[in-house]
């Protein structure tokens, strides 16, 4: 119940986006015109982005106040409840961004194709990748145990996680030094994960290596 409220609320703040972006394009639009460069339309999307930073910056503040007061009511909850929410949180987080990041992976060869993807369609991925990262550097950040464990135990969502720091630089003149730290913390964080979980990995297989060596070398006998 609670995700699924958690969920009303960011579709909520995606529309707010959207009637910012708007808004600000329509004000812009009264002083100058910004031509679509279908050439590139990342860089459109990263220099509207940059042309509208005050509004955005403003609802990024308010977004960011939200996830607190989130992280906040999931310390309210048991470890078995707190669990659960986390688990459907970060599946989630990792859905999002790994939808925004295949539509932005995907300019070139739309290009290609002859198909140009709106501008404002990029921003809203940039801005999902942003709002998820700094969501998920929240959770590791307040629950580093149960993340990690839950996360190991999913190494594609690592990977995903990851993907998304490349990102990070469309974002300039937007996120507040706080936001920026936990992003860069979540990043710092998930790099050790999967430093770890490699390491975890490599010694099971050796492991496993010496006991069929061992098997065979039974059966030699």
């Amino acid at each position: 119940m609670e995700v699924k409220l958690l969920r009303v609320l960011m579709f909520i703040k995606f529309l707010f986006l959207l009637s910012i972006v708007v808004h600000a394009e329509e004000e812009n639009s009264t002083r100058f015109k910004i031509q679509s460069i279908k050439i590139d339309p990342l860089q459109t999307a990263i220099f509207k982005i940059q042309s509208n930073a005050d509004y955005l910056r403003k609802y990024f503040v308010r977004y960011r106040e939200e996830c607190i007061d989130f992280i906040k009511f999931i310390q309210t909850k048991n470890k078995s409840n707190r669990k659960i929410i986390i688990i459907e949180l970060i599946e989630e987080i990792v859905r999002s961004i790994q939808e925004s990041s295949t539509l932005i992976n995907n300019i070139n060869s739309n290009i290609n194709n002859g198909t140009f993807p709106k501008s404002d369609d990029i921003i809203n991925a940039l801005f999902t990748i942003l709002e998820n990262v700094s969501l998920f550097g929240d959770l590791i950040f307040h629950f580093p145990d149960m993340v990690a464990k839950i996360v190991r135990l999913e190494k594609k969502w690592i990977e995903i996680l990851l993907l998304s720091a490349q990102y990070t630089d469309s974002y300039e003149g937007i996120v507040d030094e706080s936001s920026n730290a936990v992003i860069s913390s979540a990043i710092k964080e998930l790099n050790e994960i999967k430093e770890k979980s490699e390491k975890e990995n490599n010694l099971s297989n050796k492991k496993k290596s010496k006991r069929s060596l061992s098997k065979y070398m039974k059966l030699d006998l």
